[in-house]
């Protein structure tokens, strides 16, 4: 049986201790606008080369450690091996992109459009450090949270929050006002975690890199690897053809982009809570714990709604309240910005069962036709409708993701799972959503009278769907608080 009084402690834990670097973040956020919507827009675009580096420098070495560590957890030498050979692995790849970005950075300035952006020897290794540290960082949470050491893991977030953002508000304020301050500042701040975080983990595991280990991991984590990357051309093309054009739209869709992004980061923990739950009962059998899979997986996308949803009205009276003029469009699109998330949640789902049964090939399949479709719709959409063709793009290569990798999962191992509440039911918000959307353009409808439609709708569809599982979620949070 599900231990939901286990999986909602953590769940509230974890949760809340994700947050808190991208709450924290939000509320620099508003003095670090200070450098203007085009600024704002160049930080973006760096943010693009830093999350490239980053996949290529992590390799997907945190879902591996994932998986791998149900092979080792009862035996300490391979547990060891295991941990010292990912981070080393990271270390050497670090190290060689560093070199790379060196030798290249003459040639990677003359893409972009934007003259700052242009200078890019002023700010390449910053991102490229920003990027290592966002790994060893990263890989190390995704650790803590299967082993379930929630102190390491509340330390490690907590102090990544607070390091990371100090460092952006002295970049910006007393280095330089612009972007440069920024991506300086980040370099500089989670250095000094992603130090702590190496020297912590070596006193511990020791020092090794076993090459016949790291090709087993190599294997499983390739295919991750081109999953990642697609996703990274997925979530960035957009940017990419933005860049194109005026920067302040840009740095408006940016500025939206960053509430959102906190918010994915918020609902990935809490599906990085659920992961090693549903592979735990998978290890047991997926047909024999098919019942408790299902329940843990309608628990997380009840959680993960509310969240997204939830989240939308506090976030437009925050841009309304504490960002400069400049900035306030951006409102105007977090509502759609923020529903089309649920699709990601819809994804890390149904993508469970096959990275459980190390099928990880698939997911380059599904994410190279999920690509296709985003090219296509940002090349048409976006010199039209600029960062309204952007969301469209989104949706459409997400929805296509959905669909296909739901196909698959299926062939691999049968679910029967209730439809309306992992599919149908989600994917009728973000039709709402985008309902609102046309009536905000169309019919003058007031920003917040859509948000506030999106939520009746949300929570009206909750309580009456999720019956049984708000009451057992009502009833475990209460537990929780009273600590019974």
């Amino acid at each position: 049986m599900v231990n939901t009084k286990e999986y909602f402690k953590l769940s509230v834990i974890y949760t809340l201790v994700a947050a808190f670097p991208s709450v924290l973040q939000l509320i620099v956020q508003p003095i670090i606008s200070k450098m203007g919507t085009q600024n704002f827009g160049y930080q973006a675009v760096t943010e693009v080369i830093v999350t490239l580096l980053f996949t290529l420098c992590i390799f997907s070495m945190e879902s591996s450690i994932s998986r791998f560590y149900y092979d080792v957890r009862g035996n300490k030498d391979s547990f060891n091996k295991l941990v010292s050979s990912i981070f080393t692995g990271m270390l050497i790849r670090g190290g060689l992109i560093l070199v790379a970005i060196i030798a290249l950075t003459p040639f990677i300035g003359q893409y972009f459009t934007q003259v700052p952006l242009q200078k890019f020897g002023t700010y390449g290794v910053a991102l490229v450090l920003s990027a290592f540290n966002r790994a060893i960082v990263t890989t190390a949470l995704s650790l803590y949270r299967n082993e379930k050491s929630i102190n390491s893991f509340i330390i490690v977030n907590i102090s990544s929050g607070i390091f990371r953002s100090a460092f952006q508000l002295i970049g910006v304020l007393f280095f330089s006002m612009s972007f440069l301050g920024y991506v300086w500042g980040t370099a500089i701040g989670s250095s000094i975690v992603s130090i702590a975080v190496l020297i912590y983990t070596y006193r511990r595991c020791g020092f090794h890199y076993d090459k016949s280990l790291n090709g087993e991991l190599y294997r499983f984590a390739w295919p991750l690897l081109q999953y990642s990357l697609i996703g990274w051309a997925m979530g960035n093309i957009d940017k990419i053809f933005l860049e194109k054009g005026p920067s302040d739209k840009l740095g408006i869709y940016s500025n939206a982009m960053q509430f959102a992004l906190g918010l994915q980061l918020i609902v990935s923990s809490l599906g990085n809570v659920t992961q090693p739950e549903i592979f735990r009962y998978m290890s047991e059998g997926i047909h024999k714990q098919q019942e408790e899979i299902k329940k843990l997986s309608n628990m997380f996308m009840i959680q993960s709604m509310i969240i997204i949803v939830g989240a939308i009205i506090p976030a437009i009276i925050f841009i309304t309240l504490f960002f400069k003029s400049a900035f306030i469009p951006s409102a105007s699109i977090i509502s759609i910005v923020f529903v089309r998330y649920i699709l990601r949640s819809q994804y890390q789902i149904f993508a469970l069962p096959i990275m459980y049964m190390k099928r990880t090939k698939i997911f380059t399949t599904v994410n190279i036709l999920a690509l296709v479709v985003s090219v296509l719709l940002n090349f048409i959409f976006i010199p039209r409708l600029g960062y309204y063709g952007a969301i469209i793009a989104f949706i459409g290569a997400n929805l296509t993701q959905v669909f296909i990798v739901y196909y698959f999962q299926q062939k691999i191992v049968h679910i029967s799972w209730n439809m309306k509440k992992v599919m149908t039911f989600p994917l009728s918000i973000l039709m709402v959503a985008i309902l609102c959307e046309l009536a905000m353009s169309y019919l003058s409808l007031p920003v917040m009278v859509g948000a506030i439609i999106i939520n009746v709708v949300t929570f009206a569809g909750i309580s009456f769907l999720y019956k049984n599982e708000i009451k057992e979620i009502v009833n475990k949070r209460f537990k929780f608080i009273r600590n019974d």
